[in-house]
C-alpha cells in the first residue's frame, strides 16, 4: 500500500508540475494567476511531504527521529495550505473592506501555528514513540476542526454574497464555490471517515482536482475577459467609425454651406466689379461716372479681398504657419487708432460708438497687427449686426497690477444688436458657421471671422467668451496677458521701424507671367526706388541670371505657376549655377499658392522666403529688407 501511495503521489506531482507550467503561461494580468501559482506550489510541497509522512507512518523510511521531523514539517504545511487556498479563492471575490476583520481572519492561523510548536512539549496533537508508532493526541480533533476554518471560509463568504441584497454577483461565483468546496470535502473525508491505520491518498487527489478546476476556471475567465475586451474594442471601433462618419457628414455639410455662401458672397462683388468696368469701357469720357465706378470697383475689390484673405488666413493659422511677432507698443495708442478707425464707420451706420479706457501700464510687448485684426473682426461684426440707433461700447481695462513683468487686460465689445440664438452660440467659433446667410441678413461674410479671432486669441495665450441673447445684443470679452515694457523700449522700436534706407540703384528681377501683376508690382516697387527687370517665365529668368554679372541682381521675386518653366524648377536651376555668387542670389516666392505645403515646397526648391499674393507692399519690404545689403 505504501508503494502505491508513493507512486500515486509521484503521478500527482507530475500533473501539478504540468499545471504549474500552464498557469505560468497565462497572460500576466490574468485574474488570480499569482495566487494560483502559489497554491499549486504549496499543494505540490504538501503532496511530497504527505507521501514522505505516509512512508514514515508505514515504517518504510527512517526511524523515530526522522518521523518526528517530517511530522512537524508536514503539519506546518498542513495548516499553511488552507490559508493559501483561501487567499487564492479571494482573488475572485470582493475584498474584505475592514482592516480589523482582515486582521481577525489571520488569528486562527497563528493559533494553529502555536498549537503545532507547543506540541513538541505537550504532545496534545500527536505522538511518535521511540519505536516510530504514530498516534493522535487529545486535541487533534480540535486542531483538525480549526484547520477547516480556511477551507470553509470561502464557501461561507460566497453564500453570504449570494444572499446579500446589494450583491455584485460574479457570473463565475458558483464555480468558485465548487472548486473551493473540493479540498474541504477531501479534508473532512480524510480526517473523519478514513480509518487511521490505513493510508489513502484521497486528500491529495482532492487538492489536485481542486487546482485543476481552478485552472480551467481561470482559463475560461481569461477567455471571457478577452472576449469582453474584444467586444468593447469592436464597439469602440464602431463608435469611432460612426463619429468619423458623422464628422465627415458635418464637414461635408459645412463645406456645402461654405461653398453656397461663398458662391453668393464672391459673385456679388465680382458682379459689381465687372458691371462697373463695363460702364467705364462704354463711357470713358464721362468723368463723374468713371470716378464713381472706380470707387465702387475698389470698394467691391476690398470686399472680395477680405473674403479671400479670411480663407487663406485660416489655412495658415491651422497649419501653424502664423507666429506672434512681438514688438513694444503703446496699447493706449493702439486702442485710440481702432477708435478713430471705427468712429466714422459707426456714425455712417447710425450707431453710437463709445470708447472706455482704464490702463495703468500702456507700454507692452504685443503683436499689434494680430491685435488689430482681432478687434477689426469683433467691432466690425458689432457694426454689421446692430441696427441704426443702436449703441456699441468698446472698453479696455487693466484688471490687476504687474506680476512677474506681466499685466492682465480685459477688452470688451458690447452692442445692442440682433444677438445670437443659444444654438448658434454653441457653434460660433466653428469654421464657416453663420446663423443666417448673407442673403437673409444682408451682411456679407464667410463665417470665418470669429474662428480666426478664437485661434489668434489662443495663439496669444488668452481667452474669449461670448454673452449674447437673441434680439438683445452681444458682449464679447477678451482676456489677454502682455509683458510690460518701458517707454524707452518703444522709442527704440520706432527708430528701427523708421528705416530711411535708399533703395535707388537696387535691381530686382521680377519673374511673373501675368501682365497685370507685373504692372502692379513694378509701380509699387519703382516708387520705393528699385530698378525692375521682368521675366515672363522661369526659363527667361534663368537665362537672364546666367548672362548677368555677380551683384547685378540684388534679389529675385519669383512666381510659381508659369508656362515653359515654373518657379520651383527655375530656382533649382539658379541654385545649380557654377558661379557661387550668382547661385546665391536671394529668391523670394511671390505667389498665390499660399498654403503650408506650398511654402514648404518653395523652401525645398531653394527659395529664401515665401510671400502670398495679393501681397502687402509693407510686409514685402520687411521681408526683402533682410536680404538687401
Amino acid at each position: 500500500m505504501s508503494a502505491l501511495y508513493i507512486l500515486t503521489s509521484a503521478f500527482i506531482l507530475i500533473i501539478l508540475t504540468i499545471l504549474l507550467r500552464k498557469t505560468m503561461m497565462l497572460p500576466p494580468k490574468s485574474l488570480g494567476k499569482e495566487t494560483c501559482i502559489t497554491a499549486v506550489v504549496t499543494v505540490g510541497v504538501y503532496v511530497f511531504t504527505d507521501a514522505f509522512f505516509a512512508a514514515c507512518f508505514t515504517g518504510q523510511v527512517g526511524g523515530a527521529s526522522c518521523f518526528r521531523f517530517v511530522s512537524l514539517f508536514f503539519y506546518l504545511i498542513y495548516i499553511t495550505l488552507p490559508m493559501v487556498w483561501y487567499l487564492f479563492s479571494q482573488s475572485f471575490m470582493p475584498p474584505v473592506k475592514s482592516k480589523i476583520v482582515r486582521g481577525i481572519l489571520f488569528v486562527p492561523y497563528f493559533a494553529l501555528m502555536v498549537m503545532i510548536l507547543t506540541n513538541l512539549w505537550t504532545q496534545a496533537l500527536w505522538t511518535i514513540s521511540d519505536a516510530g508508532i504514530y498516534d493522535r493526541g487529545s486535541l487533534f480533533q480540535v486542531f483538525s476542526t480549526l484547520n477547516l476554518f480556511y477551507y470553509a471560509l470561502p464557501v461561507i463568504r460566497i453564500f453570504m454574497i449570494l444572499c446579500s441584497k446589494d450583491r455584485e454577483i460574479n457570473p463565475y461565483l458558483l464555480k468558485v464555490l465548487f472548486f473551493s468546496a473540493i479540498p474541504l470535502i477531501g479534508v473532512v473525508t480524510n480526517v473523519y471517515l478514513i480509518p487511521l491505520k490505513d493510508a489513502y491518498p484521497f486528500q491529495p487527489f482532492c487538492y489536485l482536482v481542486g487546482v485543476l478546476f481552478a485552472y480551467f476556471f481561470m482559463v475560461e475567465q481569461q477567455r471571457s475577459i478577452e472576449e469582453e475586451k474584444h467586444r468593447v474594442e469592436l464597439q469602440s471601433a464602431l463608435e469611432r467609425e460612426m463619429e468619423a462618419r458623422l464628422q465627415a457628414q458635418n464637414a461635408q455639410r459645412a463645406k456645402s454651406t461654405f461653398l453656397f455662401n461663398m458662391s453668393h458672397d464672391i459673385r456679388t462683388p465680382l458682379n459689381a466689379i465687372i458691371g462697373f468696368a463695363e460702364i467705364i469701357s462704354k463711357n470713358p469720357g464721362a468723368e463723374e461716372e468713371v470716378k464713381n465706378s472706380v470707387e465702387k470697383i475698389k470698394s467691391s475689390g476690398d470686399v472680395l479681398l477680405s473674403l479671400i484673405n479670411d480663407v487663406l488666413d485660416l489655412a495658415r493659422i491651422e497649419s501653424g504657419e502664423i507666429a506672434l511677432d512681438l514688438t513694444v507698443r503703446d496699447l493706449s495708442q493702439v486702442i485710440d487708432n481702432l477708435a478713430r478707425m471705427f468712429t466714422e464707420n459707426a456714425g455712417q451706420a447710425g450707431l453710437q460708438f463709445i470708447v472706455e479706457k482704464d490702463i495703468k501700464n500702456a507700454y507692452v510687448a504685443c503683436d499689434d497687427t494680430k491685435m488689430t485684426r482681432i478687434m477689426v473682426n469683433l467691432i466690425g461684426n458689432a457694426i454689421k449686426f446692430t441696427p441704426p440707433g443702436g449703441k456699441i461700447i468698446f472698453s479696455t481695462r487693466q484688471t490687476g497690477d504687474v506680476k512677474e513683468d506681466c499685466a492682465e487686460y480685459e477688452i470688451r465689445v458690447r452692442d445692442t444688436g440682433i444677438g445670437m440664438s443659444k444654438e448658434f452660440k454653441d457653434h460660433v467659433f466653428e469654421a464657416f458657421e453663420r446663423e443666417r446667410t448673407s442673403t437673409e441678413s444682408g451682411v456679407r461674410g464667410t463665417g470665418l471671422g470669429l474662428t480666426i479671432v478664437k485661434k489668434l486669441v489662443d495663439l496669444m495665450g488668452g481667452s474669449i467668451t461670448i454673452n449674447s441673447e437673441l434680439g438683445k445684443g452681444t458682449e464679447i470679452v477678451l482676456r489677454l496677458c502682455f509683458q510690460v515694457a518701458k517707454p524707452e523700449a518703444l522709442e527704440l522700436e520706432r527708430k528701427k521701424e523708421a528705416d530711411g534706407t535708399d533703395y535707388s540703384g537696387k535691381c530686382l528681377l521680377l519673374v511673373e507671367d501675368n501682365l497685370l501683376n507685373r504692372e502692379i508690382a513694378c509701380q509699387l516697387l519703382e516708387k520705393r526706388g528699385f530698378r525692375i527687370e521682368n521675366a515672363e517665365n522661369g526659363m527667361i529668368a534663368v537665362d537672364k541670371v546666367i548672362h548677368s554679372k555677380p551683384g547685378y541682381y540684388d534679389l529675385i521675386l519669383m512666381d510659381i505657376q508659369m508656362p515653359v518653366m515654373d518657379g520651383y524648377k527655375a530656382t533649382q536651376e539658379i541654385r545649380k549655377l557654377e558661379d557661387k555668387e550668382l547661385a546665391a542670389i536671394p529668391i523670394i516666392a511671390m505667389t498665390a499658392n499660399a498654403f503650408a505645403e506650398d511654402r514648404e515646397k518653395a523652401f525645398q526648391a531653394g527659395m529664401n522666403e515665401h510671400v502670398a499674393k495679393p501681397f502687402d507692399i509693407e510686409k514685402l519690404m520687411q521681408v526683402m529688407k533682410q536680404y538687401l545689403k
